[in-house]
């Protein structure tokens, strides 16, 4: 009797014993059951699965600077307008650094120019991850005017 409490006859069951045609057929079949699913499991052990690279940020552009002019002196707080800027973006005016710069937006950027012994029209320039903004003369930097201390 079978687990369900039928009797079969054994000599005419071909799914009885391990030495029966569709018994090894079965056995043969899951042998190669067994070695493709181990060679599935090596090749999807051996894919590196990696994330999609970073697309590059753009170069900023600027296209106004406002005061677009201050004193050789420096300390000028200027606002910087254009387009991509992000934190960490760096501003030279006539390449002198600009301190305190701060990404106000993609689209604005302030700081304070930095001193310069040269006067006339300067490139603002915005360096970010994308690369810098093509140069200008959006900034003109002008001599103070000579002040009078003492009069003898």
């Amino acid at each position: 009797m079978d687990s369900v409490g039928i009797k079969r006859n054994k000599a005419c069951s071909m799914f009885d014993g391990e030495t029966s045609p569709l018994a090894r057929t079965r056995n043969s079949f899951m042998r190669k059951i067994a070695k493709l699913t181990t060679a599935l499991a090596m090749v999807i052990a051996g894919l590196v699965f990696t994330a999609a690279p970073a697309l590059a940020a753009p170069p900023p552009t600027v296209s106004a600077i406002s005061p677009s002019s201050g004193s050789t002196v420096g300390g000028t707080a200027v606002t910087i307008t254009g387009a991509h800027f992000v934190t960490g973006a760096t501003v030279t005016i006539g390449a002198v650094s600009c301190t305190g710069a701060s990404v106000v937006s993609a689209t604005s950027i302030t700081c304070t120019t930095g001193a310069t012994i040269t006067a006339g029209t300067s490139s603002v320039l915005v360096t970010t991850s994308g690369g810098t903004n093509a140069a200008n003369t959006l900034y003109t930097y002008s001599a103070p005017a000579p002040t009078v201390s003492a009069i003898s």
